[in-house]
């Protein structure tokens, strides 16, 4: 009694125990399944297919035998082999495998895998050509997704949606936007950069090309990095054909070296060929022909390794069906057409670089000699308008400089006969005439001197803030006594803190060719204005006369240079010099000057400056 009594309270005692190692024992198994199902995806990843196919056979017999979790550890094994099944092209059987997940999960809520099938089902309809079945399949899967409410598969679903979506394009936005919806609060980062590259493609096609870049912005630090992700890759290419196409020529060069880089990382010889290719035509067009060619050369020498990879695989196969002698024969002579092409195409290389070298060459010396020619022309041009002016120079002194000289040559001989006579009033009167004739030479030479200087561009010019109103004054008290001869009344208006920027010795020799002019022209009597005032930041003078005022056909050429000037109402004469210099020396000191007149009404000059 005893005995059994022990027994009993010793069962009950190690029945919990047994129970927990017996669970233990279960997760251990599917935690071993687990470990050895990511060492086959990483298998796979690495790109060993067969490899892989033939572990994820053996672990279909693992899975088989589960205690928990079997069904869900089938699917992930039928679901493996459906995706590498789809990579090696054989269709049917991977189609088979999607019905296998399908029928395994049948009555459970959707599970990843379930979903998966329908994303790889899409991918065999699009391969073997059957496009109208696409877009049905992966919008069952969405309604799938959004009835487990899986974030990351709603998102994955819209993403593959949009690529898909290649009959509708207004559409692949909309469906963009709901993925990245999807996608806002999950933590993988992976999905939401497909969903990002696919926004690259879809501005990429559209010509969207500062789209792209802004798309690829936020992932860009990611690639600049000793060890870029795979990602990388793509990444890299979109941001340098974009910059390529936007003419940003040194960025398109860092990307397109920095693709080439991943490339090399991840020892994908179609990316890299591809990336070679780019990086030699961004440098082709930024004139580095030396390493366009050797990144062609590159890119050519990969297209080879790939068509013989290619190659090499094709016999693969056939050795198969045929006997070895045979496929060794093919092999050879893939080999050698492969050698064959290899030579052409270095060939073809070396004469499309010779030629496009050529090309170059023709270019820039052509560009060169245009722009001699331009040049030539130029100073042809210039040259004849220097000996134009010359001419006109020439002419001016020949004619202005001569009448006041020989006026003076008889003055001698009139002051004897004069005082023999004693006669004081003929006396005053040749006075005059001789002070008159000396201003009217004064003014000829300062004329004569200042747009000498300024031809050869010798003239100071020595900008600072000048008192409009003291030129004024100064001036007014130069022509004082002109003006009193022909009592004409000159009125000066400008406000005493009102300052312009120029060259003060410019200034006022503007003025007072300006005032003379005005005086000149002007009848006994008249009245001349000088009026300054702020226009913004400029300072407006403006000279004003009730003269004779300027003729239309007058007023085109007024400012050009003149052999004969027009006389003055009193018949004052003038050199036909004093409105070219105003010109230039309003022109040298960053203004403008205009003139609006009528005949019989007079004439007003308008000068800008700055203040």
């Amino acid at each position: 009694m005893k005995s059994k009594l022990y027994s009993i309270v010793c069962y009950f005692c190690w029945l919990p125990w047994f129970c927990q190692a017996q669970e233990a024992n279960i997760d251990s198994a599917y935690i071993d399944f687990e470990n050895a199902m990511a060492a086959v995806v990483e298998s796979i990843d690495e790109g060993k297919l067969q490899t892989g196919l033939r572990q994820l056979k053996e672990l279909e017999n693992v899975a088989a035998n589960l205690k928990t979790k079997r069904d869900l550890a089938l699917a992930e094994v039928y679901s493996r082999q459906t995706t590498v099944l789809d990579d090696l092209g054989d269709f049917d059987e991977a189609l088979r495998y999607v019905d296998l997940v399908r029928l395994t999960l049948k009555g459970r809520e959707p599970e990843e895998f379930l979903l998966r099938t329908y994303i790889e089902e899409a991918s065999i309809w699009s391969k073997t050509g059957r496009y109208e079945l696409v877009m049905p399949n992966l919008r069952e899967g969405l309604r799938l997704a959004r009835r487990a409410e899986d974030r990351f598969y709603i998102g994955r679903f819209n993403r593959l949606l949009a690529s898909y979506a290649v009959d509708s394009r207004d559409s692949i936005p909309i469906w963009l936007e709901r993925a990245q919806v999807a996608l806002s609060n999950d933590e993988n980062k992976g999905e939401v950069l497909e969903v990002d590259m696919t926004w690259v493609r879809y501005w990429y096609y559209g010509g969207s090309f500062e789209k792209v870049l802004e798309v690829l912005r936020p992932h860009l630090e990611m690639c600049v990095v000793d060890s870029p992700p795979i990602n990388c890759r793509n990444i890299s290419f979109y941001q340098a054909v974009s910059l390529d196409t936007l003419n940003r020529m040194e960025e398109a060069e860092y990307w397109a070296k920095l693709g080439v880089r991943a490339s090399k990382k991840f020892a994908d010889p179609r990316h890299l060929r591809n990336s070679y290719d780019l990086l030699s035509w961004v440098q082709y067009k930024r004139g580095k022909m030396r390493a366009a060619y050797d990144n062609l050369y590159e890119a050519m020498a990969l297209g080879d390794t790939i068509f013989r990879d290619n190659l090499e695989n094709a016999l693969a196969d056939e050795r198969v069906r045929q006997n070895v002698a045979a496929a060794e024969e093919d092999k050879l002579a893939a080999e050698v057409k492969a050698e064959l092409l290899t030579a052409r195409n270095r060939l073809w290389i070396g004469l499309a670089l010779a030629l496009g070298l050529l090309l170059a060459v023709g270019g820039f010396l052509l560009v060169q000699l245009q722009r001699a020619r331009r040049h030539l022309s130029d100073n042809n041009r210039k040259l004849a308008a220097l000996n134009a002016t010359k001419d006109k120079f020439f002419g001016l002194i020949a004619h202005d400089l001569r009448s006041p000289v020989v006026a003076f040559s008889g003055v001698g001989e009139q002051m004897r006969y004069y005082l023999e006579k004693e006669e004081p009033e003929k006396m005053k009167r040749l006075a005059e005439r001789v002070e008159q004739t000396a201003d009217g030479l004064s003014g000829l030479l300062d004329n004569l001197l200042n747009w000498a200087l300024l031809q050869r561009g010798m003239i100071p010019y020595q900008p600072e803030r000048v008192c409009v109103a003291e030129v004024f004054a100064e001036n007014e008290q130069l022509f004082h006594e002109m003006a009193e001869r022909k009592r004409i009344t000159i009125n000066c208006a400008a406000a005493p803190e009102l300052q312009a920027y120029a060259d003060p010795r410019a200034l006022s020799t503007v003025v007072r060719n300006l005032l003379s002019n005005a005086l000149k022209f002007s009848e006994t009597g008249q009245e001349v204005k000088l009026m300054a005032k702020a226009e913004g930041d400029r300072v407006l003078i403006e000279v004003i006369d009730a003269g004779t005022g300027i003729s239309p056909e007058r007023l085109e050429k007024l400012f050009a240079l003149e052999k004969h000037s027009t006389k003055g109402t009193a018949g004052e004469k003038g050199s036909g010099l004093g409105l070219r210099l105003v010109g230039e020396l309003v022109e040298l000191n960053r203004g403008e000057v205009s003139v609006s007149s009528e005949p019989g009404l007079g004439s007003c000059f308008r000068v800008r400056l700055p203040r």
